[in-house]
C-alpha cells in the first residue's frame, strides 16, 4: 500500500490530479504488483524506497538528502538490484551549483554507508569476497530455469512503460524530479537485464515497473492536456474536451478492472493454499506455531501473522560430508538442500508447534516424508489440499513423540535428486545412507542400472517409494 500511494503521490508531484490518476490506474492494470501481494518477498519493501528517495532529493536540504541516503542504503541491504541507485542524485547536477552539489551528494554517501556499509564488512569477514560477487555466484549455480517471461500481453506492456519513460525524459527534462525518475528507471534496467538473462523470478522487475508505471502516468497526463488544449481551440471545444475526458475516463476503468478481472486466479495463493491456510487458522491454539517448507512459508506467514509463528526447516547442505544424520535431501540447480533428525526433531519437537506444511511441486518440499510420517503417533492426523496446480499437505504435530518416530527415519529422495548425486557421492556412499527414493516403476529400474553395484530393495509405505541398499559379497537380499 505505501509502495501504490507513495508512487502516485510523486507523479502528482509531477503531473498533479491527471499524473495521479493515470500512474493508479496503470499500477492496478500491472499482475507484477498484485502478485508479490500476499507474500513476504522484499521486492516490494525494496521498491517502496525508491519513491520516498526521490521525494526526499526533490528537495536541496542536506538533511533531506542524509535520509534519501539512508532510504537507498536499506534498498541496497534489501536486494543487491538497488546498488545502482547510488547514482541518481546525479539527476539534481544540472542546475545546481557544483560545490552545493558535491555537499549534498557526500550527506547522500554518508547516509548510504550508515545503512549499507555493515554488509560489505560482513560478507568480506565471512567470505573474504566483495559483494555482490557471492551473490552473483549463487545465483549462477542454482543452474536450473525459470521460463523467461513471455506473451504479448507482457511485451505490450513494457513497450507501454518504455515509451512513458521516453516521454517523460522529454517532457522533463529541465525538472529535477523528472530526470530523477527517468534516471532511477534507467539505473534499474541493468539489474533487469541480469534477471531476464539469468532466468530469474518476474518479482525482480517490481522496482522497474513502479517507477516505470509513474514516467508512464505523468507522459500520459501530459499527452492528455496537451491534446485537452487543442480541442478548446476549435469549435464546440468544451464540447470535444468533456467528451474526450469521459473517453478517457472510460478507457482508463476498462484498462484497470479488466486487468484484474483476467488475471484474478492466476495469482497467489492457489486454492491449496488458500483451503489449508483456512484450515490450520480454524485449528489453532494459542501459543501456536506452524512449521513449513520453503513454497508457500511466506503466504502462511502472512496468513498467520497474528496466530501463529511460521518456521522453516531446509537448509543448505555439503552432500560430500555423507548423507548421516539426514532424513531428507533434495536438488534445486547445482544446490543440494536437507534436513536432518537433528533439526526435525528440534523444530516439531518444540511444545508450541501444531502443524507442518508441506506444499508441492518444489525442489525444496521434502514431499517424499510425508507418506513415512502420515499415520504415526508424531502425526496421527493428515489433510490433502489440491488444485490444478500443486498439492498442500498439513500434518497435525504432537511434539511430544517426534523424537521416537524420528529415530526411526532414514534419509529420503526423489529418484532425480539420487541421479544428480551418484555421480559426487559415488554408488557405494549413496548406498551406505540407505536412501528411501520416490519414483515411479521405470525411473527406480533406471536407478538400479545406473548404480552398477549389487543392490538390494525394501518397499516402502507407498509403492513409489524403495529403499535401496548394498547386497553384501555372497550374501542373498532379505526377503
Amino acid at each position: 500500500v505505501s509502495t501504490l500511494v507513495l508512487a502516485v503521490y510523486l507523479a502528482w508531484r509531477l503531473a498533479g490530479a491527471i499524473g495521479a490518476v493515470a500512474t493508479a490506474v496503470l499500477l492496478l492494470a500491472t499482475p507484477l504488483v498484485w502478485d508479490l501481494v500476499p507474500t513476504l518477498r522484499v521486492d516490494l519493501p525494496q521498491a517502496v524506497c525508491i519513491p520516498i528517495a526521490l521525494l526526499l532529493l526533490a528537495r536541496p536540504d542536506w538533511r533531506r538528502w542524509l535520509l534519501a541516503g539512508l532510504v537507498i542504503g536499506i534498498a541496497i541491504s534489501l536486494k543487491e538490484s538497488a546498488l545502482a541507485l547510488v547514482l541518481v542524485p546525479l539527476a539534481w547536477l544540472p542546475g545546481t551549483p557544483w560545490r552545493r552539489w558535491l555537499r549534498l551528494a557526500g550527506w547522500f554517501a554518508v547516509g548510504v554507508v550508515l545503512t549499507a556499509a555493515w554488509w560489505w564488512i560482513w560478507v568480506w569477514f565471512a567470505k573474504h569476497r566483495i559483494w555482490p560477487a557471492p551473490t552473483l555466484d549463487t545465483i549462477s549455480n542454482r543452474g536450473f530455469d525459470i521460463p523467461a517471461p513471455s506473451g504479448a500481453r507482457l511485451w505490450t506492456w513494457v513497450a507501454i512503460l518504455a515509451l512513458g519513460v521516453l516521454l517523460c525524459a522529454l517532457r522533463f527534462r529541465r525538472n529535477a524530479l523528472g530526470r530523477g525518475v527517468v534516471l532511477t528507471a534507467v539505473l534499474l534496467l541493468p539489474s533487469a537485464w541480469y534477471t531476464l538473462t539469468n532466468d530469474q523470478e518476474t518479482r525482480n522487475y517490481v522496482g522497474l515497473a513502479v517507477i516505470g508505471c509513474v514516467a508512464t502516468g505523468v507522459a500520459v497526463a501530459s499527452v492528455i492536456r496537451a491534446a485537452m488544449r487543442s480541442l478548446a481551440r476549435r469549435p464546440r471545444g468544451r464540447l470535444l474536451r468533456n467528451a474526450f475526458a469521459v473517453s478517457v475516463a472510460l478507457i482508463a476503468i476498462a484498462l484497470a478492472l479488466g486487468s484484474q478481472i483476467t488475471y484474478r486466479g492466476k495469482t497467489m495463493p492457489q486454492e491449496a493454499s488458500a483451503s489449508a491456510a483456512g484450515y490450520v487458522r480454524s485449528e489453532l491454539k494459542a501459543p501456536a506455531r506452524v512449521v513449513s517448507a520453503f513454497r508457500d512459508r511466506s503466504y502462511f506467514g502472512v496468513q498467520l501473522r497474528d496466530e501463529a509463528k511460521v518456521a522453516r526447516i531446509v537448509s543448505r547442505v555439503d552432500p560430500a560430508r555423507g548423507l548421516d544424520g539426514y532424513v531428507w535431501v533434495g536438488r534445486r540447480g547445482f544446490t543440494t538442500f536437507g534436513l536432518t533428525r537433528d533439526s526435525l526433531i528440534r523444530s516439531l519437537g518444540n511444545r508450541a508447534t501444531q502443524f507442518l506444511v508441506i506444499a508441492q511441486p518444489h525442489p525444496l518440499s521434502p514431499a517424499e516424508l510425508v507418506p513415512a510420517l502420515a499415520g504415526t503417533p508424531a502425526f496421527p492426523e493428515a489433510r490433502r489440499f489440491s488444485d490444478a496446480t500443486e498439492t498442500t499437505d498439513v500434518l497435525r504435530v504432537s511434539p511430544s513423540q517426534v523424537a521416537s518416530v524420528a529415530q526411526g527415519l532414514g534419509v529420503h529422495m526423489s529418484v532425480t535428486t539420487a541421479f544428480e548425486l551418484l555421480p559426487e557421492l559415488g554408488a557405494d556412499r549413496l548406498l551406505s545412507a540407505r536412501p528411501t527414493v520416490a519414483g515411479d516403476a521405470a525411473q527406480l529400474d533406471s536407478l538400479r542400472s545406473s548404480l552398477g553395484v549389487p543392490i538390494c530393495t525394501r518397499p516402502g509405505p507407498t509403492p513409489t517409494l524403495v529403499q535401496f541398499e548394498p547386497q553384501g559379497p555372497g550374501q542373498p537380499c532379505p526377503s
